[in-house]
């Protein structure tokens, strides 16, 4: 067996390795970030060192949102694959399994989107005002600095101090979070729970229903809040609330089982708008000359359900896989 250390942190004192098992991970408990993770043999043996770093760097911002604050006993173990070719909806995964294939794609590619996601991870590490950032070489990940060998020259926190969000305590280049970046901090968090809604676009009716609350189901299950138009109060024109909510939501899930011409143009509205959009219909109507959605949606990706418990089983896959 060969011998790793951890590709986190580099270290082999503290940290644990364990055996490679039968489906091809190799398991890793790593003592800087309190984690249990494990990486397929195909992370491990990536020949190409810079998208090798990006997905240590994404597994890094994983284990510090989720694990960060577990005690021993409440810690999960998390297990990351790279798989391009993937496809959630025809494979069984469990949910702690991490396609970083998916997430790669949003690897923040320029500089504000490093220092935005640098300056939110900073805060879940050191979440008090005050608190003295000491930076280390394994912290780079966090910060997405690739070419860092030196812990006390990093681009990024002099980036953040540049824009004001840090402040050099010109103690061995230690930082704090100032007000400004504490102020930076709390829009990007407002920011990100207005994306967290989900837009439902369907008929509505009796026939509907359990369609209706499978869609709640699946969506509330993956962490996103549910806008379902005739569930709003409001005393304005219907059309206008429904651009609007669809404007506030990350994702609109249209269901086609059932034609509706209102559904088919909230989902060509959000699509315009460079939202994802998750079409679904029943087999036995997509399978139907009749009842056959129609031709110009039919040729996008869609999920086709046999019952409510897959529709939800098949909907939490397709958001966890697209939606970012």
């Amino acid at each position: 067996m060969k011998k790793h250390i951890c590709p986190l942190c580099g270290s082999t004192e503290k940290c644990i390795t364990r055996m490679s098992d039968a489906n091809g991970y190799v398991g890793f408990y790593c003592d800087r970030y309190n984690a249990d993770y494990s990486l397929s043999d195909d992370i491990i043996n990536l020949r190409e060192d810079y998208l090798k770093e990006k997905i240590l760097n994404l597994v890094a911002e994983h284990l510090l949102h989720n694990n960060f604050y577990c005690s021993q006993e409440r810690r999960c173990e998390w297990h990351f694959f790279y798989d391009p070719c993937y496809k959630e909806e025809n494979v069984y995964c469990p949910p702690q399994y991490i396609n970083l294939a998916e997430s790669i794609k949003n690897y923040p590619d320029n500089v504000i989107d490093v220092a935005n996601r640098a300056l939110m991870n900073l805060s879940i590490k050191y979440p008090n005002y005050g608190d003295v950032i000491c930076f280390f070489y394994v912290d780079r990940r966090i910060v997405f600095e690739h070419n860092t060998n030196n812990c006390n020259d990093c681009g990024t926190l002099r980036i953040l101090a540049d824009l004001g969000y840090l402040k050099d305590t010109k103690n061995d280049q230690t930082y704090t979070i100032t007000a400004e970046g504490w102020k930076k901090i709390d829009e990007l968090k407002k920011k990100k729970l207005i994306r967290k809604q989900a837009f439902i676009a369907m008929q509505f009716g009796d026939a509907t229903n359990s369609i209706r609350e499978s869609f709640r189901k699946a969506i509330s299950e993956s962490g996103y809040s549910v806008k379902i138009i005739d569930e709003k109060e409001h005393n304005n024109q219907i059309v206008p609330e429904i651009f609007y909510e669809i404007e506030q939501s990350l994702f609109v899930v249209v269901d086609v089982t059932y034609p509706n011409y209102g559904a088919y143009y909230e989902a060509g509205y959000a699509q315009a708008l460079g939202k994802e959009v998750i079409v679904c219909c029943r087999k036995d109507n997509f399978d139907s000359v009749s009842a056959r959605p129609h031709f110009d949606i039919a040729q996008k990706s869609m999920i086709i359900w046999t019952d409510n418990e897959d529709l939800v089983f098949r909907l939490k896959r397709r958001i966890e896989a697209t939606v970012k």
